[in-house]
């Protein structure tokens, strides 16, 4: 079965606002590499309202969702930005920023966003912009290289023939 967004969200948004968690996958490379296209994310309320460094869900747009982290909030503004992303859009109003991701769920494995060395880690990939996204696209060039020369590990180099 597919769902759409708008459909999604008609459901994920009032549960939210009730205080209970949402989980839903993940779509697009926009917060890479904290959240691939895949990843399971678990939302939870925003009931202090955003804060800079977190990562939220937010409708920036009529029909139209992104989950990205939040760089700066002013005024009766949040600027959200994704991970792998070079420019922030906003602002959004914070009425439209309406879950926060608490874990990402990835191959059996399951970690916070919202504290711990996740969170430390997602400040230092947000103040560190864009020498983290540069460097990212330097490490996944060379990793993309690697794989055509037929070897999972640049270390060893290609598989003997």
């Amino acid at each position: 079965m597919i769902v759409s967004v708008q459909d999604l969200m008609s459901v994920a948004r009032p549960a939210l606002e009730r205080g209970q968690r949402v989980r839903m996958v993940a779509k697009g490379s926009s917060m890479l590499p904290f959240i691939r296209s895949g990843d399971v994310v678990e939302l939870t309320s925003t009931e202090m309202g955003p804060a800079r460094g977190d990562v939220v869900v937010a409708q920036t747009a009529p029909g139209r969702y992104v989950i990205h982290r939040v760089v700066r909030v002013a005024g009766e503004g949040v600027w959200l930005r994704g991970d792998s992303q070079r420019r922030a859009e906003g602002p959004v109003v914070p009425g439209e920023v309406f879950g926060r991701v608490a874990a990402v769920e990835r191959s059996g494995r399951r970690w916070r966003l919202d504290r711990g060395v996740w969170r430390l880690s997602g400040w230092a990939w947000m103040t560190t912009h864009p020498v983290g996204l540069a460097a990212l696209w330097v490490s996944l060039s060379i990793w993309k290289l690697v794989r055509r020369q037929g070897s999972d590990d640049p270390v060893k180099g290609p598989e003997p023939q």
